[in-house]
């Protein structure tokens, strides 16, 4: 992104605002993949992937240890993400795909999981930007 010094102020602050925001996604995503094929390195997030995979047959998470948005938001995520394997032929029903097997390590709900978080952090430079304009 290029900021040209005859750009307008508002301008300016914009872009550099955005390519603060995508070098922020950039770095959260760049660790993403890592240890991905080690559950026992990081046993928290396959317990965030049954939460948000439970929040589907039961919106009410029961549990409130940790923020329940972002389960929610899991939930939304994995709803998507299990109607394109549906589609995609991996499962043969809605039914098997919700109850896999407790055995088998879900890396690409992980995955999605990671990439979410990533999406999430990163949108805090503008957010963050946005509510230093208002406090002034």
């Amino acid at each position: 992104m290029l900021v040209l010094p005859g750009m307008p102020k508002g301008a300016r602050e914009r872009a550099l605002v955005l390519g603060l925001t995508l070098l922020a996604l950039a770095l959260r995503l760049y660790g993403t993949g890592y240890a991905l094929q080690l559950p026992s390195a990081r046993p928290d997030e396959d317990r965030w992937v049954r939460v948000g995979l439970g929040l589907l047959e039961d919106p009410d998470p029961r549990w409130f240890q940790w923020p329940t948005l972002h389960a929610y938001l899991l939930a939304v995520l994995y709803a998507a993400w299990g109607a394109f394997r549906l589609w995609r032929g991996d499962f043969p029903s809605w039914h098997a795909y919700m109850n896999e097997p407790q055995s088998i390590y879900l890396a690409d709900q992980v995955l999605l999981r990671r990439y979410l978080s990533a999406l999430i952090s990163a949108l805090a430079v503008p957010l963050t930007w946005m509510l230093g304009e208002r406090l002034g």
